[in-house]
């Protein structure tokens, strides 16, 4: 069979892949839901058409849901890289941060006294 023929006897394909060979993907999912609940999958069919170098049907496939794996899709946030410190980094770094001993303060004013609160 030839890509108008399969296309002709299947419909047009959900989506197309270049990748390693030409290949025709059909696919058919039934989700469920429950009242305000956000709906989840139960049934995944997919249909996988190879076509080889000549532009002929190669290899038809099926896969179903377990044979596929979870995509996490955007959570519209972008996490924030930076250095991420753990309780103890925090605790000993806001020590260090804040002067609190006398002779800290003592030597951070050049020596002078200040007054006490």
């Amino acid at each position: 069979m030839s890509k108008d023929e399969v296309m002709n006897f299947l419909g047009s394909p959900d989506t197309t892949s270049t990748v390693g060979g030409d290949a025709f993907y059909y696919i058919s999912t039934t989700q469920k839901s429950y009242a305000f609940l956000k709906p989840w999958e139960i049934d995944r069919k997919v249909v996988a058409v190879y076509f080889g170098g000549r532009g002929a049907v190669d290899q038809v496939d099926q896969y179903g849901l377990q044979d596929g794996i979870v995509v996490r899709y955007s959570k519209d946030e972008t996490p924030a890289r930076g250095k991420d410190l753990g309780v103890i980094e925090q605790l000993f770094g806001n020590i260090s941060q804040r002067k609190m001993f006398k002779e800290q303060k003592d030597q951070a004013s050049g020596g002078i006294p200040g007054p006490t609160r």
